[in-house]
């Protein structure tokens, strides 16, 4: 827990020097590339965790061709990431890697042009 402390301690740190033009816009990127590995190379964090792994466990021995109904009651995007990981040989971190890259690029993309980018990072990492 410790850790997540000192992550939003150095997140709201940043929010107010970006804030004061302190920081330069290159840190969002340092900022967003540590996020990517923070949440993308985590084990066992989650109260998800077990459902994601029993998920990717299921897919690991069942061929794509062979789900059947299950495309329809996944989400579609999830299911061919967790059967991309497998195919390459990895296991559910390069899933997770994977998932983090899409959340954490979307989420900088869509505050790359508001006034107030720290409040935005403040609350995404506090949430």
């Amino acid at each position: 827990m410790n850790v997540y402390l000192l992550n939003l301690a150095i997140v709201i740190l940043a929010s107010d020097l970006l804030k004061k033009k302190i920081l330069k816009t290159y840190f969002l990127y340092i900022l967003g590339i540590f996020l990517i590995l923070f949440l993308g190379l985590r084990h066992e964090i989650g109260a998800d965790w077990g459902g994601y792994s029993i998920d990717y466990s299921v897919f690991e021995v069942k061929p794509l061709s062979q789900i059947g109904s299950e495309i329809f009651n996944n989400d579609i995007l999830y299911l061919l990431l967790n059967y991309l990981s497998i195919y390459l040989k990895a296991d559910i971190h390069l899933l997770n890697f994977i998932i983090s890259f899409i959340f954490i690029i979307s989420f900088f993309k869509w505050v790359e042009n508001e006034k107030n980018i720290d409040i935005y990072l403040v609350l995404f990492f506090a949430l």
